[in-house]
């Protein structure tokens, strides 16, 4: 947190009369806040950070960048119930490359097992199938 934020937090605080009121009222609106911008990843310290400097703490440019698409949501949901990381890390490099691409493209890796790179293949194959049909 930065020296302007807290004299913005102290603003705040006078305002209300009690620090914890303050920090509960921040809360609110940064959680709303969070609920009109759900379509971009924005942390929880950005939000509070735009509620206190009262501005986006992205360019616009940035901002796009930050935008998810739901399809990558359904990924996440698809792949947290995959405990084998490097097989989560390959799922996400080639579904990133296939949308690149436009079609699928199928993982290799010549470090891992072949029985984890098949895994990650039918990983892919389950998630590209059901959101690009």
């Amino acid at each position: 947190m930065e020296i302007k934020d807290l004299q913005a937090f102290s603003e705040i605080e006078k305002a209300c009369g009690n620090r914890y009121i303050a920090v509960q009222l921040i809360s609110d609106i940064a959680r709303r806040l969070g609920q009109h911008t759900k379509e971009y990843q924005i942390s929880e310290s950005k939000l509070l950070e735009w509620i206190l400097t009262g501005q986006c703490p992205y360019s616009k440019s940035q901002l796009e960048a930050r935008r998810e698409l739901p399809a990558d949501r359904a990924l996440d949901d698809l792949l947290c119930w995959v405990s084998d990381e490097s097989v989560v890390k390959l799922v996400r490099k080639f579904y990133k490359q296939s949308i690149k691409q436009r079609h699928l493209v199928e993982c290799f890796d010549e470090k891992l097992h072949p029985s984890r790179i098949d895994r990650a293949n039918i990983l892919l194959r389950m998630h590209w199938y059901s959101t690009n049909n």
